[in-house]
């Protein structure tokens, strides 16, 4: 975490909200040791949706709360279900209205 702080511009993770939370806040106490803004790291996670229990926009709210910004999912195929990503595009489009 202390190279992330003395280099990074986006830091990408994965884990679970609580995990996140905690590692987020790990990194700005490094940020803070460093001297470093940790605004200027762009916080990035791994969404696993079969970790995510109940509302997906609660989730995104919850991730984004604890400063992450940039969210990425895995998709196994052959066939590629992209409808589990509406909640959260329209979480994203009503955040950035």
């Amino acid at each position: 975490m202390r190279i992330v702080a003395e280099q990074a511009d986006v830091w990408h993770t994965f884990g679970g909200i609580n995990t996140m939370k905690h590692k987020s806040r790990v990194l700005d106490e490094w940020c803070a040791k460093v001297g470093r803004d940790p605004a200027e790291v762009e916080r990035s996670v791994g969404i696993d949706r079969n970790r995510i229990s109940g509302d997906l926009t609660e989730a995104a709210e919850q991730y984004h709360a604890a400063g992450f910004t940039q969210f990425t999912f895995g998709f196994t195929g052959p066939v590629f279900d992209l409808s589990v990503l509406e909640p959260w595009l329209a979480w994203r489009d009503h955040k950035n209205a």
